[in-house]
């Protein structure tokens, strides 16, 4: 790949400028996070041209569902790659639920940035990455400011969101995991009380937000709006939702089933991708659609079989059930992601594909992924 050329991996691996597809195979193990710790750290630490000869903008931090925290390295030619698969994604959404493009976009995610580390490196969220980097007609249509996305702990931040967020008619809520919905939906009726008066006020001062430092109070306070109190705290009931975007595939069916009672009647629900902080790998055609399409324009995906034979995505069988392995401009080569996908159906020579679950079977439930 051309991403490697120059780079200490390439050295060690034997990687030539010029090699095809197979020979890049026969030269590449297939490896996990643990296995190239040591190429993540040097990366982590400053040195250049380490997994790639493009410049690292910053460091995605996972929560490391089976294991410690990964650090994963953000390049511009990836980053242009991954938001164009969420360009589509958007188009396919608006094309079907014209209706989204009229209200506010709730959207729950962690910081962009949560720190530095010694060689100067920022780290944080892919979702707060994401959400940063979006197009700024879509960020015009965010309920809150910057500065509560921004808010270290989650607590503070999520009530300050739903604080700016009863302010303002909202469309969609988004977010990676369908767990977060259905917390939003307890907190809301929690603090009720304190969102009330807040409401009635036009302040963020009670509840959570009593930690706020005065200053960021004071400007968080100056976007503020006194709004009527809601009658009823159902999600459904406080704003006219079109749709709900979040993971579908594997454990999510357990929090998906209690929508419909912690919401407050149906809304329908949207798979936002098959996505990791590693990459974007497959995009949902509809609201039905339990997966989505293998998307073969950002990265070069792999799909290992029961018995570890590697296949491309035009040689994968309908049924049959691969691990994903990928190979991105981030400095990713043939890297074992560890999510299983069961290919459910076949678009042209595509194939359609849902997540199933972590390939070795253990859960967190609030982490990365189900």
């Amino acid at each position: 790949m051309d991403s490697a050329r120059g780079t200490a991996i390439a050295r060690d691996l034997g990687l030539e400028e010029k090699m095809g597809l197979e020979d890049f195979r026969q030269a590449v193990p297939i490896r996990r996070y643990s296995e190239l710790r040591n190429y993540f750290d040097r990366v982590a630490d400053g040195e250049a041209s380490v997994l790639t000869r493009h410049p690292v903008r910053q460091l995605l931090v996972t929560s490391g569902t089976t294991g410690p925290s990964k650090f994963l390295p953000v390049t511009k030619v990836w980053e242009k790659r991954v938001a164009r698969a969420q360009a589509l994604w958007r188009l396919g959404l608006v094309k079907d639920r014209e209706e989204i493009s009229r209200g506010k976009v709730l959207t729950l995610v962690s910081p962009e940035i949560e720190g530095h580390l010694e060689s100067g490196l920022a780290y944080g969220s892919n979702t707060g990455r994401m959400h940063a980097r979006q197009p700024w007609l879509v960020r015009l249509r965010y309920p809150s400011p910057e500065a509560v996305h921004s808010l270290q702990d989650p607590t503070l931040r999520l009530y300050c969101t739903l604080r700016f967020a009863l302010q303002h008619q909202v469309s969609s809520i988004t977010t990676a995991n369908p767990s977060t919905v259905l917390l939003m939906a307890r907190k809301l009726e929690e603090w009720s009380e304190f969102l009330s008066g807040d409401l009635a006020d036009g302040t963020v001062s009670r509840g959570p937000a009593a930690e706020l430092p005065e200053l960021l109070k004071s400007q968080l306070g100056a976007k503020l709006k006194k709004k009527p109190v809601p009658t009823s705290w159902k999600m459904a009931d406080l704003w006219n939702l079109a749709s709900i975007h979040c993971w579908k595939g594997g454990a999510a069916g357990f929090f998906l089933q209690q929508f419909p009672e912690a919401i407050g009647g149906e809304v329908p629900v949207r798979e936002v991708g098959i996505t990791a902080s590693e990459g974007y790998f497959a995009l949902p055609l509809s609201d039905s659609d339990p997966g989505g399409v293998a998307r073969l324009g950002g990265h070069l995906l792999e799909f290992v079989d029961t018995d570890g034979h590697a296949h491309w995505a035009w040689e994968l069988e309908e049924g049959e059930v691969y691990r994903l392995v990928i190979s991105t401009t981030a400095g990713l080569y043939r890297y074992d992601l560890g999510d299983l996908v069961e290919v459910v159906g076949m678009v042209g020579r595509l194939p359609s594909l849902r997540f199933v679950r972590k390939s070795d079977a253990m859960l967190n439930v609030t982490g990365e992924k189900l």
